[in-house]
């Protein structure tokens, strides 16, 4: 299920969005054992797209942090739910 919020206007949903869109669901059980998680990652995070292969994370506070894309890779693949808010701080 896909949320879209902008301009201060309602959030609009959109049923016809595919499941996954919502990380939510990116780390279910299922999702982990069946090493999923990464690649339903790499279909929504840009990852390597900055420059030395970066990407940027927005923390909760509202900070930005560039980040190497391999630290995102270990965090899908290690199962770490990085999505899911009040997470604390991911393992370095």
């Amino acid at each position: 299920m896909q949320f879209f919020e902008h301009n201060g206007a309602p959030l609009v949903e959109d049923p016809g969005s595919p499941p996954d869109m919502n990380p939510n669901t990116w780390f279910t059980q299922a999702n982990i054992d069946a090493d999923l998680v990464l690649p339903i990652v790499d279909s929504y995070i840009a990852r390597g797209r900055h420059i030395g292969s970066t990407a940027n994370y927005l923390f909760l506070d509202g900070h930005i942090e560039v980040i190497e894309s391999k630290v995102i890779e270990g965090w899908a693949t290690s199962g770490y739910n990085f999505t899911r808010a009040g997470a604390g701080l991911p393992p370095r």
